[in-house]
């Protein structure tokens, strides 16, 4: 996490900037919102290694129970996966845990982060950094909230590279964009640690 005061002497939460080097060449998709409906029915992103970029802006038109967001390490059936968004109602941030497993381990767990005051216009950016199990949200730079998804790392029977990335949710009067990359393993990136290495010894 990258952590600094931003113009308005307020604390930024965004990724490290040198996340850049471990995007896989060639892997960037970029999307924007579909007509109502279709986004959720087709994959954006396949993987369990991935950089998430969802921005969007308008008001929806009914903003109690209207919610943005993305499912990630979706199973092919779509039966298991977790939502990371936002709430429009609360305006929060969440992490739904609550079909990440099935079975006897399901959980009713549901994280959330309040986004300030300050933010009023209901613009969103929303950037998950997904690492086989573990997930990390930020929204709007801003908050940030740090999830472990164990029931990827104990499937037996789909591989986390075949998960997917589905938008779960688009309301009537707002419109996104998506953007992805597949991401290399940090154990093997050289040059993720080199730039590591020249930013500690700027500071």
């Amino acid at each position: 996490r990258d952590l600094r005061l931003d113009v308005d002497g307020k604390l930024s939460i965004s990724p490290i900037p040198e996340i850049h080097t471990l995007r896989v060449p060639g892997t960037r998709r970029h999307l924007y919102t579909m007509p109502d409906g279709l986004w959720g029915e087709r994959t954006v992103a396949n993987g369990s290694s991935l950089e998430l970029q969802l921005k969007c802006h308008g008001t929806p038109a009914h903003r109690q129970g209207s919610t943005v967001g993305m499912k990630i390490l979706a199973t092919t059936d779509q039966n298991t996966f977790t939502v990371v968004g936002y709430d429009y109602g609360v305006r929060k941030l969440f992490v739904d845990h609550r079909n990440s497993t099935a079975g006897l381990n399901a959980t009713d767990i549901v994280q959330t982060a309040p986004l300030g005051p300050e933010f009023q216009d209901d613009r969103i950016e929303l950037y998950i950094l997904v690492d086989n199990a573990l997930v990390e949200s930020f929204l709007n730079c801003r908050v940030v909230l740090s999830s472990w998804i164990s029931e990827v790392m104990h499937d037996t029977n789909t591989m986390p590279n075949d998960r997917s990335v589905f938008v779960a949710d688009v309301p009537t009067g707002v419109t996104c964009s998506l953007q992805s990359w597949k991401l290399q393993s940090l154990e093997v990136n050289i040059g993720f640690a080199n730039a590591m290495q020249s930013r500690d010894h700027a500071v």
